[in-house]
């Protein structure tokens, strides 16, 4: 009899603890799985607890609460961060909210922080910075190791139960071996990919999927030590005795073959977290699931070209399909200008980001007049920054006109004055200008298209007087490009205009990138516009007030 304290169990546990390697790995993967687990609570968008009026509210738990009920505007869902502000300031209640206040699919695109992806934040709770989309890349974490962990342990568990099940079968009939070396060779992968594309594909249907088809892995150990162990004498006797299949594959065959095959097959786990993460972030759930595949996904688009000579980078870059290159001042002591004239040649790419810190004033200005549409990526703290602006609008003066270029905080702020030429030359100016800051410059040349449409017709339907002004305000922000137009002509018609242009042309605005575009007459109306997919569309139509146009 084994004495108290000394179980197997338990002897077994006091092995196991006197591997620190192992020992604190298990504690780790313990205290991830409690973490992922209950998630909700310490990373969420939602609020623990909302006191309003004396009332208690609890977000996490009961869930939508609209924006009304804690005295706002909106039907739609409250922001629980801008009501906590709210609630302090006037001192009418307060929100506690999670240790980590966003949601995995919650886009951050505050305009005070910087343009996705973000670096790591600790005022803003970023602790790991925001990916390419503003979403916290530390909440995807958390998320993702839930989804994956629970998505292998059930595999695991189910994987295991078939192929025990199929191999002590196996084993004590002696049957179905053709069956499951054919099943066996079946490409599972290939047929998940035609599955989803034929079904909704989601979480348990690519979980039975991996079930069916990968059962056969532990048949074959199982079959063997099945086989093994039915020609034991505990077996005939069983079998003389009676004892029916059922119960002596159960109950006596089984606990005696499952030790070496477990043992074998326990590593495997991790395993299948890789093994199962790639299909469930590319064929299955894709962009709305938080795996490591799909974070992992986006550093390989930013991932730099290494080369000694400048052919070696082009050859790289053909054989990548990025839409930004990025390049340095002088390779092989060949100037910047003709780098971007070879790599504009031999590789078709939307845009550029020269190196800055290595670029000098004059050739900034040299990539400019070459090619406007290319992007000379700046940061806002650069010492050049002013002097290239000024250089900029001096060179430019006889495009831009009485042309006023200031820049402030990631906007843009241009006035045109006078006749009728400024208007036109707003399509060169816009490629000038937004060539600066805007990466998008296929989106921008046909955003420019539309202005100039609409600028032009404001001049030959005589909206303008000499003296007039048009005020244009461009902020470049992350992925959004918003411009106000104002014309303190006599009473030009925005809305009216665009109505007819997107009658005349149904695809003209379809301005890829761009999410908000207003555009507005002081006279007239204000029209707010918004992208849903590739195409910007109206959303409500805002009375103008009389304002100064000057003063925006």
């Amino acid at each position: 009899m084994t004495p108290a304290g000394y179980s197997p169990a338990r002897r077994t546990w006091k092995r196991f603890t006197h591997s620190k390697r192992g020992y604190f790995s298990f504690l780790l993967v313990c205290l991830l799985f409690i973490v992922s687990a209950f998630s909700e609570i310490w990373i969420n968008s939602r609020a623990l607890m909302v006191v309003y009026n004396e009332g208690y509210f609890f977000p996490v738990v009961a869930g939508f609460y609209p924006d009304t009920t804690f005295g706002g505007t909106d039907n739609s869902e409250a922001n629980y961060r801008q009501l906590k502000q709210r609630l302090a300031e006037t001192q009418t209640g307060y929100v506690i909210m999670p240790f980590i206040p966003y949601n995995p699919y919650e886009n951050d695109l505050d305009v005070s922080k910087p343009p996705p992806p973000g670096p790591p934040d600790w005022n803003a709770r970023h602790l790991l910075g925001t990916d390419k989309s503003g979403r916290d890349i530390f909440a995807r974490l958390i998320y993702g190791f839930r989804t994956a962990i629970w998505f292998s342990l059930l595999l695991y568990i189910f994987v295991t139960a078939v192929g025990v099940l199929a191999g002590a079968l196996m084993g004590y009939f002696v049957l179905m071996q053709r069956f499951v070396e054919i099943w066996s060779m079946m490409p599972d992968l290939y047929i998940i990919m035609i599955i989803a594309s034929v079904l909704i594909p989601g979480f348990w249907l690519l979980l039975l999927i991996m079930i069916i088809f990968g059962w056969t892995g532990m048949t074959w150990q199982i079959r063997a030590e099945v086989y093994r162990e039915k020609n034991r004498e505990y077996a005939a006797v069983a079998r003389v005795m009676g004892v029916s299949h059922t119960r002596i594959i159960l109950f006596h065959l089984l606990p005696n073959s499952l030790v070496p095959p477990t043992r074998s097959h326990r590593p495997k786990i991790p395993s299948l977290m890789n093994a199962s993460d790639t299909p469930l972030s590319i064929l299955v759930l894709a962009d709305n699931t938080d795996t490591g595949t799909h974070l992992l996904s986006q550093l390989t688009e930013y991932r730099p070209i290494i080369a000694e000579t400048l052919q070696m980078a082009v050859n790289k870059l053909k054989r990548t399909h990025f839409d930004i290159a990025v390049i340095s001042a002088h390779i092989d002591g060949i100037p910047a200008t003709d780098i971007l004239k070879l790599l504009s040649e031999t590789y078709p790419m939307t845009a550029v980001i020269a190196a800055y810190d290595k670029l000098t004033t004059e050739e900034v200005l040299a990539i400019a007049e070459y090619r406007p549409s290319a992007l000379l990526k700046l940061p806002a703290d650069n010492h050049q920054i002013k002097i290239i602006l000024e250089k900029a609008q001096r060179s430019c003066v006889p495009v831009f006109e009485k042309m006023n270029c200031v820049r402030m905080e990631n906007r843009f702020n241009v006035y045109i004055e006078g006749t009728e030429t400024a208007v036109q030359s707003f399509t060169e100016a816009f490629d000038r200008l937004a060539g600066f800051f805007y990466p998008r410059t296929t989106a921008l040349r046909e955003l420019k298209t539309a202005l100039y449409e609409l600028l032009s017709n404001a001049a030959v339907h005589g909206c303008r007087r000499p003296d007039s002004l048009i005020y244009i305000r461009m902020s470049f922000v992350r992925d959004a490009v918003q411009i106000t137009i104002r014309d303190a002509g006599n009473g030009f018609d925005a809305k009216s205009e665009l109505e007819k242009q997107n009658a005349l042309h149904p695809d003209r605005h379809s301005v890829p990138a761009v999410y908000g575009l207003k555009m507005a007459s002081r006279f007239s109306d204000e029209l707010i516009f918004s992208q849903k997919g590739n195409t910007v569309s109206l959303l409500r139509f805002i009375p103008n007030q009389q304002t100064d146009s000057r003063q925006i």
